[in-house]
């Protein structure tokens, strides 16, 4: 849980751009938001968003520390947004809100680039930590920021696709790695089977195959804690978070 002092900190001297469609939302959003930046605005859809950006860049010859965007928007969703955010500046610090069934979009931002997500509703609390953890991105580039530590002494390293245990890392295949980049990318997401494999294939034409998918979460548990990937009945696959510390 992030500590509000040091959240204001490092989040004190930052600017803002909140993107979502619904007006109560944005609204009390924006005077949370206001708590802990120095400049705040909002847009109400992706094409409004995109203007913003590119005004505020046209006033400070900078660009906002950090963009936060629903999914689905009337206009311009926030996949198109995000892919023409990238476009103009690829360094752009964006988290997305999701809500629970929208998987299939979250991998095609993650092949965008995002990396930081929190789903729908959230909390006041749950929207600090993940700000926080970003504003500490930005500060940090280059340190352990990302890393998720899992019980039994394993950590997850997120931006280098890799496993460590007891600090040495694991040998993981290609499709291991991304199968576990794509579970962490959002935890708390059940990811369909197909949507595993689509990702962990995008570069090849393999048609979906079931098995194939079984056999490697198989081989990938036994070089990981067994009960870490979690098979939900009926829906997919996702990280059991009970075991992240």
């Amino acid at each position: 849980m992030a500590d509000p002092e040091e959240l204001y900190r490092i989040s004190a001297d930052k600017s803002i751009l909140f993107v979502e469609d619904d007006s109560i939302l944005r609204q009390s959003a924006e005077i949370m938001f206001k708590e802990l930046f120095s400049l705040v605005d909002t847009a109400a859809d992706g094409h409004e968003a995109l203007t913003a950006y590119q005004n505020y860049y046209a006033r400070h010859r900078c660009y906002y520390d950090i963009v936060i965007t629903d999914i689905k928007m009337p206009r311009m969703n926030g996949i198109e947004l995000t892919s023409e955010l990238y476009q103009i500046h690829k360094e752009q610090h964006i988290i997305i809100v999701s809500a629970h069934d929208d998987s299939e979009y979250l991998i095609e931002l993650i092949n965008l680039g995002v990396n930081s997500f929190i789903q729908k509703p959230f909390s006041t609390q749950n929207m600090i930590d993940k700000i926080y953890d970003v504003c500490l991105d930005i500060e940090h580039r280059d340190d352990d920021r990302g890393n998720i530590h899992i019980q039994g002494n394993y950590v997850w390293c997120h931006h280098a696709k890799c496993m460590l245990h007891n600090d040495q890392e694991i040998k993981l295949t290609k499709n291991e790695k991304r199968l576990l980049y794509l579970l962490f990318s959002d935890p708390l997401m059940t990811f369909k089977s197909h949507e595993l494999f689509e990702f962990i294939n995008n570069d090849t034409e393999e048609e979906f195959n079931t098995n194939s998918l079984k056999s490697l979460i198989k081989r990938l548990r036994k070089k990981i804690p067994n009960d870490l990937i979690e098979n939900i009945y009926a829906e997919g696959y996702k990280i059991n978070s009970d075991l992240l510390s």
